[in-house]
């Protein structure tokens, strides 16, 4: 996966461990398969939850952003239905 991501202005203000922890995801899941995905998210959010990191507003878009980037187009349409989905049932 490429870095790109690492130059977008929003992350100029994201607290370092926050950082710390999305650049890990980025590395770690480029090297994951489609099955292997949503175990290693489910874990790494835990992981995230027991060191206080929690993402809020538009901290989690920018992390979606930064995940989705290694999706096919396909699966980044998949992602964005689901995302939507369960927006729907937030509000």
């Amino acid at each position: 996966m490429e870095n790109n991501w690492m130059n977008n202005p929003k992350l100029k203000n994201l607290d370092p461990a926050k950082l710390a922890l999305l650049s890990s995801l980025a590395t770690e899941g480029a090297s994951k398969s489609q099955s292997e995905m949503l175990p290693f998210l489910l874990s790494a959010m835990q992981t995230a939850d027991k060191k206080g990191i929690n993402f809020e507003g538009e901290e989690k878009n920018l992390l979606l952003e930064v995940l989705m980037q290694q999706l096919s187009p396909d699966d980044k349409k998949k992602a964005e239905t689901i995302i939507q989905m369960t927006s729907a049932f937030k509000k």
